[in-house]
């Protein structure tokens, strides 16, 4: 089955920093323009963001992946539904202040934004360690790590196989002193 996280993810978090720079437009000119597409901008990244929250935790109990990723995804997955909460904050706060969305309110909806846009751009830190340090996902990475195991198994066979033969020619060497 494929993998659609990597496809899904790169939408939510390019709109979150557009949010953030529309919300800070708002404030700056007072143009009505600029608040009204941060608010569309939020609620296509919140269905974004759930889109993608879904298709990684879908993807984590089907890509292959390290023990040692293992941790990250975990960290990675908290601040994926975290950011996703603070979006759809986000988005509730804009519908309901709507006609509204001026003066501190403005505020309000740009630090809400700031917060989701800090806690998207860290899980997207963690995704790219996960891929790029460990190869979470990655077929080459996969193989390799098959290799090594394979290659590692025929090792330890090997060191048994000298360890059985230095005991046997040991025997046969005390044999012979008898």
């Amino acid at each position: 089955m494929p993998n659609f996280h990597p496809l899904l993810v790169h939408f939510p978090i390019a709109l979150i920093v557009v949010i953030v720079i529309l919300d800070f437009l708002a404030i700056i000119t007072r143009k009505k323009l600029f608040t009204d597409t941060a608010t569309l901008a939020t609620y296509f990244a919140a269905v974004g963001g759930a889109l993608a929250v879904v298709s990684g935790l879908f993807a984590e109990e089907t890509v292959w992946h390290t023990e040692a990723a293992h941790e990250l995804i975990e960290t990675h997955e908290v601040f994926g539904l975290i950011s996703l909460g603070i979006i759809v904050v986000l988005a509730i706060f804009r519908l309901a202040f709507r006609d509204k969305l001026s003066g501190g309110l403005k505020w309000v909806a740009f630090v809400i934004a700031l917060a989701g846009a800090g806690t998207v751009a860290y899980g997207s830190y963690l995704g790219g360690e996960m891929v790029y340090r460990h190869g979470t996902g990655v077929k080459a990475a996969e193989d390799c790590a098959a290799k090594e195991a394979s290659l590692e198994g025929q090792l330890h066979e090997l060191k048994q196989g000298e360890h059985i033969e230095k005991a046997e020619t040991e025997h046969h060497e005390h044999e012979q002193e008898h």
